[in-house]
């Protein structure tokens, strides 16, 4: 059972958590709101709203966890059954198994600052140390350089260095963060009449994010609006337009479409033979010339 109180422990009563018979030997909170609970066959049990509510989460492991504690809301331990000890980077969600050297059983975790304490049956005692600092190396797109698991953001590829400093002792390791580029499709090429409105696709991209994309066509010439998805050309020679398209964060993704212009063309019909004093009726001049005006009829029925 888990019990809790809110008035420093006049009265108590029971917290809601999954239902199972596993007994639980170690209970730790971040701060007012977070904790973590772990016991018989490797169950670890956390809370988000000051313990009223427990969910389950997984260890990896069926071991006894009888000891768990944080140094501060991201990293944590557990300890128990013939030495076994998992670790957390990400508050208690996922766990990852530790060596620890030893098969006694591991009853109780302590840390004070980087340094930390294991300690069990046999006089067993084991000091699990933390890195002093972090230094992540470019700063390129990360949400800070000194901590242990910082968020990155870059636009590019980039190869990121950290270095780790206990006592003086310095360890370094990298990683890549691989950045796919964007990419921008402009639809086909539109072949018009001179004279005639030329409506563009509307560009398509792979961008996977929420940022509201912003577009920019060029050259603007005959475009009604040069900074929408779709605009529409009115002009009189053969024109190639290029589109950028750029989101919040940075990431810019470009295509190109070209608009031809046939040239308008008209026709008076035959030639005419009347006798004379006669009336000779000229053809109707047709052309190659069509009219193409948007219309916004979004939400309106047609029935004709």
């Amino acid at each position: 059972m888990i019990l809790k109180t809110t008035n420093g422990g006049l009265n108590w009563f029971f917290s809601n958590f999954p239902s199972g018979y596993n007994n639980l030997y170690s209970i730790i909170f971040t701060d007012s709101n977070t904790g973590i609970a772990v016991g018989d066959g490797g169950r670890i049990l956390k809370t988000t709203n000051g313990g009223s509510n427990w969910i389950s989460e997984t260890s990896g492991t069926n071991n006894i966890l009888l000891s768990t504690f944080f140094s501060d809301s991201n990293n944590g331990y557990a300890v128990g059954q013939d030495g076994f000890i998992i670790k957390t980077k990400d508050g208690g969600t996922t766990w990852v198994q530790q060596s620890s050297g030893t098969n006694y059983w591991l009853n109780s975790i302590y840390f004070i600052g980087n340094n930390g304490f294991t300690v069990g049956d046999n006089g067993t005692i084991i000091k699990l140390t933390q890195p002093d600092s972090y230094l992540w190396t470019p700063s390129t797109g990360l949400s800070a350089t000194n901590i242990a698991n910082p968020l990155a953001n870059p636009v590019n590829t980039v190869n990121y260095t950290v270095t780790a400093t206990t006592n003086g002792c310095i360890a370094l390791d990298s990683l890549i963060v691989h950045v796919i580029s964007i990419t921008a499709n402009a639809g086909t090429d539109k072949t018009i009449t001179c004279g005639s409105i030329a409506q563009l696709d509307n560009v398509i991209t792979n961008y996977p994010g929420n940022d509201t994309l912003q577009y920019h066509w060029s050259p603007a010439t005959g475009l009604n609006n040069d900074t929408i998805s779709n605009p529409t050309a009115t002009i009189i020679n053969n024109i190639t337009y290029t589109v950028s398209v750029t989101s919040e964060s940075g990431c810019i993704a470009i295509d190109s479409i070209t608009v031809f212009v046939d040239p308008l063309t008209a026709d008076v019909g035959t030639d005419k033979t009347i006798t004379c004093g006669s009336i000779a009726q000229i053809d109707n001049v047709t052309t190659n010339y069509s009219e193409m005006v948007p219309y916004n009829i979004t939400g309106h029925r047609l029935l004709v």
